[in-house]
């Protein structure tokens, strides 16, 4: 029976990867405040533009060749897709020092997405998005108005405010770095697959919310979203989150600059989000409702072909991905890109994650150690092998220990 669980928990973690982000460190290469080079939505991720696919085809493909493709299939009309597979192998021993120490390991292939997107441009400020992967639950469905944008429909940007939006619908807010990987620790974590408790932040995989984000982007470096969300955290693939009286509220705003053409640029930013009164109150026991913060700081750098990418996140009242709030948490996220060659990256990655409970002994605490590889041998074909090392221990009177290997080998086709 636990073997069962083991394996139906995994599944849970496999469907983490999503492919509804973009590679950060791509729009870090040019200092650009936005994503609207190669993605409809400002934000990035999703449904690529002509520039994205020309990006896909021109600079990361280790191999350029064969005929032009695109996903444009009409005016006005463009369609894409994201197809991610992968082969999971670990190996996970603990409580370690324990008389019931044992090792458990599983291998599995396991189809992660198979979103399909189509965006429509009603006009030239006027677009309609929709999201649908019935492998990952994930969906978005949204409309995005750019009030300022250099058609000039509405007001034509100028060189203070450069570009402005208002997006509503179902999406996912924006915080932080939209890493890729959603099994990282500022974003949806493990899901408990270590066999202890869940690490990570509450943005899982599919995460989607619904609300109102207005943005602007200032000088061509600044960037600024703020969000009136309905507040997810605890129905992240659904629509429950309409019983909720007590709206979110999501910021995010972001510095960045290419210092040298082509060789050095930098982002920094920070995020808030806020949703009052989250945590159910218990009148009997005079227990009142709590409020939710979380705070986050974010930098990234490009040096020619290293790229340094690092999260780290602060909540209090944080809702954790097995169900439970916990009364504070913290998460870091860094991660190295070396360029090793024309469509070969070779990645490292550092994090750690820690909270406290107060009706708990002590706190959950997870490392781990990530080093793999993004290889584009192909246009809209990328391979990613990884290996991991990860420790985490478990609150409790007997403080449990684990330690944990994993192997993995993810295809993605996308366009």
């Amino acid at each position: 029976m636990h073997r069962f669980l083991l394996f139906m928990t995994v599944l849970v973690c496999c469907g983490a990867y999503t492919s509804s982000y973009a590679i950060p460190r791509f729009a870090l290469s040019k200092g650009e405040a936005n994503c609207l080079s190669c993605h409809t939505n400002p934000t990035g991720g999703g449904i690529r533009t002509s520039g994205g696919e020309a990006f896909s085809k021109n600079v990361l493909a280790m191999w350029k060749r064969g005929g032009e493709f695109s996903g444009q299939i009409s005016e006005g009309i463009r369609i894409g897709a994201d197809i991610r597979t992968q082969f999971l192998s670990f190996s996970t021993t603990g409580p370690v020092g324990m008389p019931a120490e044992e090792t458990r390991s599983m291998s599995t292939f396991h189809a992660m997405s198979s979103a399909l997107m189509v965006d429509a441009s009603l006009t030239n400020t006027l677009n309609a998005y929709v999201r649908w992967d019935p492998l990952a639950n994930s969906n978005e469905v949204f409309g995005t108005l750019h009030l300022v944008h250099e058609s000039g429909e509405l007001w034509e940007a100028g060189s203070v405010v450069t570009h402005a939006y208002v997006k509503t619908g179902a999406f996912v807010p924006a915080f932080g770095i939209r890493f890729d990987d959603h099994t990282v620790y500022t974003r949806g974590g493990n899901r408990g697959v270590s066999g202890n408790d869940a690490a990570g932040l509450f943005w899982v995989e599919g995460y989607r919310d619904v609300g109102v984000e207005l943005g602007a982007t200032l000088f061509d470096h600044i960037g600024l979203q703020i969000a009136y969300l309905n507040g997810n955290e605890e129905f992240p693939n659904g629509d429950l989150a309409f019983l909720n009286d007590n709206k979110a509220l999501s910021v995010r705003a972001t510095g960045s600059a290419e210092l040298i053409d082509d060789a050095l640029s930098f982002e920094i930013g920070g995020s808030i989000y806020m949703h009052s009164e989250v945590v159910p109150g218990d009148t009997s026991a005079g227990i009142a409702a709590r409020d939710l913060s979380l705070i986050g700081v974010h930098i990234g750098i490009r040096g020619g072909p290293v790229t340094l990418l690092a999260e780290y996140d602060i909540g209090e009242n944080s809702y954790r991905t097995d169900g439970n709030y916990v009364d504070e948490a913290n998460a870091l996220t860094a991660e190295i890109a070396v360029r090793a060659t024309q469509g070969l990256d070779i990645i490292g990655r550092f994090e750690t994650y820690k909270d406290r409970t107060a009706d708990l002994d002590g706190n959950i605490v997870d490392s781990r150690i990530t080093i793999g590889a993004q290889w584009f041998p192909l246009r809209f074909l990328e391979i990613r092998p990884e290996f991991r090392i990860a420790k985490a221990s478990t609150p409790g009177a007997e403080r449990l220990k684990f330690d944990q290997t994993t192997y993995l080998i993810q295809t993605h086709l996308y366009f």
